[in-house]
């Protein structure tokens, strides 16, 4: 029992240890009872001024105050730093300036309490680049600026090591101010000559006093040539310096340079500033091993669609590693520690994370900047690996109207893509868009539907010709009666449709006989289908008539075979459809009802390529083409999943045709 007793207090006590040791490995322990977070920033370097302290962007992503005014800053040591907050920095984080001891190693960053951090002042200041939000911006002078700026709202910034930017490093707005500020060292008493180098409304402030005014829609180049330069008088040890951009269009440049001569001139180098020392980070950690939704993100690739969309690939994780699920504003919801999506637009997306009970919140921004990798739509593995992410995110809950067009835009790539459908349908849910615009979507979501939804094609069709202009709806009554016809399969409703739109058709004459043609071939009416056929031949009567028709249909027949075996059905059917127009003796020998019945296989619409082929022999058993049509029948049934019909095709093809092309291919089928 003695013994028993030892082993208890010798485990206890060795569980202790191996606390006390993950505690220490993890930072020790924990500094600041009241905060339920801590970011743990290694320090790599110091600055080169004996006041500079350490930068740091603190993850506050929502769980602690989004300006920083709740951190509280410790070393390794347990010693409390003084710190001063910035306000928000980028990737939901705040940026704290830190003053260190010789003997810290690290700093711990506390946040997330009720309470509010003592704030310290900094003699010296690092570089920081600052983005700021300001309404009905304008290019007019300081006066008007300032008060503007004053009332205008800080998106994010950054330290920096120069005063040199040429894009909104933030996010994709492209009306902002920029305020480029910190401290320049002079070692002993100096004149120097700086410039401004911007494109519009630019100010430099050297200790509070505004030496440069540079007012206007100016031009880089001028700036080069010496414009507006200022000789500056500096006394030893450093000076507040502030340069303030205004850009209301792109491009955007602003840029401090200094003037040597009429033949040199170059930017001011990073030496020149004072600099601070920064943090790696190299842990989020929550109290007691509590969930931790804290996160970050990175912008992986981009692709521009042709119209212009952009896409962007992300990645999104918890610094913990703790699974989450991630609401964006957009609509879409995901789960994970780390997760992959695609946006559609460079609009600011807010999201929330949620672990356990604790929930983050902050913004997915956009820099103007484009990520590393750049991917081509017209690429297939491009493609795909943006149709898969999207896919996976799931398109059906999608709010955001630009958002959803610009995905609709990625999969109208692909023609008939069935993910048009959810799209279209979320389209139209949304406000906004005109009748045309209606009309269009309806349209696409019938094509797209037709497939395996073909209930919801005909009212999306339906409701396509109420919104599409009287003048210009042949086309569409055209693509709708051949729809019912070999794809629904309602021969009368077929009929019902013609009786009632057919004197809106264009060249209505040819086109309600073709149509005529098609329903009473798809019936069996093989005498009435005759009558409609010689009416469609009477105006090719002329020989010199039929061989030009020949040629012309030909060419069409070769049009609607490559956009076919490319993909390219939309572009195929148009083809189809000017052949039958201008020749349509094509009908005659089985070479349009070849083509046509394989574009409908395509389209998945069995049954009508079936029926197509079918009428195509009932009008013509003799056809010149016959075994390339019983070929492809066989295949249909084989789609079909009616083998034992595909069997017998291909052994009649095996055995009645031996010497053909395709007897070989038949017989392989049926071996």
């Amino acid at each position: 029992m003695l013994l028993l007793s030892r082993l208890c207090s010798l485990f206890a006590l060795f569980g202790i240890a191996l606390s006390l040791h993950a505690q220490e490995r993890r930072g020790i322990t924990w500094h600041h009872g009241s905060s339920p977070y801590r970011a743990i920033f290694a320090i790599k370097d110091v600055g080169n001024h004996p006041r500079a302290g350490v930068a740091i962007a603190v993850p506050v992503c929502g769980l602690g105050d989004a300006d920083g005014k709740d951190v509280f800053c410790f070393d390794q040591r347990g010693r409390q730093l003084p710190a001063a907050n910035l306000g928000p920095a980028t990737n939901n984080c705040a940026l704290m300036l830190v003053q260190t001891e010789k003997e810290s190693k690290s700093i711990l960053a506390y946040f997330g309490s009720p309470q509010r951090a003592p704030t310290a002042k900094f003699v010296v200041m690092p570089l920081i680049c600052s983005v700021y939000a300001v309404n009905d911006l304008k290019n007019t002078g300081w006066a008007d600026l300032s008060g503007r700026l004053q009332a205008g709202r800080l998106i994010g910034q950054f330290v920096t090591d120069r005063m040199e930017q040429v894009c909104n490093p933030i996010d994709s707005r492209s009306s902002f101010v920029m305020v480029q500020e910190g401290s320049i060292l002079a070692e002993q008493q100096q004149n120097q000559s700086l410039f401004i180098a911007s494109d519009e409304n630019s100010f430099l402030f050297l200790d509070d006093v505004l030496v440069i005014d540079r007012q206007g829609a100016t031009s880089v180049h001028n700036s080069l040539r010496g414009e507006n330069r200022k000789e500056l008088s500096l006394k030893p040890g450093a000076h507040s310096l502030r340069l303030i951009a205004v850009n209301t269009r792109n491009p955007f440049t602003a840029a401090l340079g200094r003037w040597v001569n009429a033949k040199k001139v170059e930017p001011v180098p990073p030496s020149a500033f004072v600099r601070f020392g920064n943090g790696t980070l190299s842990a989020v950690e929550a109290r007691q091993n509590a969930p931790n939704p804290a996160f970050t993100y990175t912008h992986l690739s981009y692709m521009n669609l042709p119209e212009g969309a952009p896409l962007t690939e992300t990645e999104l994780s918890t610094y913990s590693g703790d699974e989450a699920t991630w609401r964006f504003a957009d609509g879409v919801t995901l789960k994970g520690a780390k997760i992959r999506r695609v946006f559609a637009t460079l609009a600011s997306c807010d999201v929330e994370v949620r672990s356990g009970r604790a929930t983050a919140s902050g913004a997915v921004m956009f820099p103007e900047a484009a990520p590393p990798k750049r991917l081509l739509s017209e690429r297939q593995q491009d493609y795909k690996h943006y149709e898969q992410l999207i896919l996976a995110a799931g398109v059906d809950k999608l709010k955001d109207r630009d958002s959803i067009r610009n995905f609709l835009e990625f999969y109208m790539l692909v023609d008939l893509h069935p993910a048009q459908v959810p799209l279209c349908e979320a389209l139209l849910q949304a406000r906004g868009g005109n009748r045309e615009e209606r009309a269009i979507t309806n349209l696409t979501l019938a094509r797209a539907a037709a497939r395996d939804e073909p209930q919801k094609a005909v009212k999306a069709y339906a409701d396509a010709l109420k919104d599409s202009p009287n003048d210009d709806s042949s086309e569409l009554i055209q693509e709708l009666i051949e729809f019912v016809v070999f794809r629904l399969r309602d021969l009368p409703l077929a009929q019902e449709m013609l009786d009632r739109h057919g004197r809106n058709l264009r060249n209505k004459d040819k086109t309600r006989l073709a149509l005529q043609l098609d329903i009473a071939l798809q019936a069996g009416k093989i005498d009435d289908a005759r009558k409609h056929y010689a009416a469609l031949l009477r105006g090719r009567s002329n020989r010199d008539d039929q061989r030009i028709a020949a040629v012309q249909g030909n060419a069409f027949a070769e049009s609607a075979r490559r956009a076919r075996e490319e993909n390219r059905l939309l572009d195929a059917i148009v083809a189809l459809r000017a052949w039958d127009e201008i020749a349509p003796m094509a009908r005659g020998d089985g070479s349009f009802s070849l083509e046509r019945a394989r574009i409908f296989r395509q389209r998945g619409w069995l049954e009508g390529a079936i029926g197509e082929l079918n009428a195509a022999i009932l009008a013509e058993p003799l056809l010149p083409n016959l075994p390339e049509v019983e070929f492809e029948q066989a295949g249909i049934y084989d789609d079909m999943g009616r083998k034992d019909d595909a069997h017998k095709l291909y052994q009649k093809i095996a055995t009645e045709y031996p010497n053909h092309p395709l007897a070989d291919s038949a017989r392989t089928k049926i071996k």
